[in-house]
């Protein structure tokens, strides 16, 4: 287990890509307040550092709300979303902290969708991420997944699904 001076990176923060994607951001968002206290939980317990985007958003924020809510990307959480990284998948994709995850859930959506990153539980290249529709796990690259999330392309797609009731296959990344 590596000590919280050694996740955070301070000479090549994640946060700085992540604000890069936030100023070409076409959609709205809102970045939910950081609770120090439970940012370096959630740090310690996933042993990720701040120079990944995952860690970067861990540290740097409870957690992202794009497009009024249509997607809500987990950080460290706090008051408006209850749920960090960490603290969600504990149970679910490992057991105790520092232990090799075979998937992380890092997002959810308002049709139900659940955005996972692989680490090899849904086979394929570890870091895509997966997201679950019905009956089904679908992939998408982890960069550009958070990329397209931030600078438009997502909305448009998702209002596609507003009148779908049946059949629905995700999005397509």
């Amino acid at each position: 287990m590596r000590a919280l001076d050694e996740l955070i990176d301070t000479n090549e923060p994640g946060w700085a890509l992540i604000e890069e994607w936030l100023k070409e951001a076409k959609n709205g968002y809102e970045i939910l307040p950081r609770d120090e206290s439970r940012a370096q939980s959630e740090l310690l317990g996933l042993q990720v550092t701040t120079r990944s985007p995952m860690g970067a958003l861990v540290c740097g924020c409870g957690g992202i709300v794009i497009d009024g809510g249509w997607l809500r990307l987990l950080g460290s959480g706090c008051e408006q979303m209850k749920r960090g990284i960490y603290s969600f998948n504990l149970g679910k994709s490992f057991s105790e902290a520092g232990q090799m995850p075979s998937y992380l859930l890092v997002a959810n959506d308002v049709l139900c969708k659940i955005f996972s990153i692989n680490g090899g539980a849904f086979g394929g290249k570890a870091g895509n991420v997966f997201y679950c529709v019905p009956d089904k796990w679908q992939m998408g690259r982890c960069t550009a997944w958070l990329l397209v999330v931030f600078t438009g392309c997502f909305a448009a797609k998702y209002r596609n699904f507003m009148s779908f009731t049946t059949g629905m296959t995700g999005l397509r990344m």
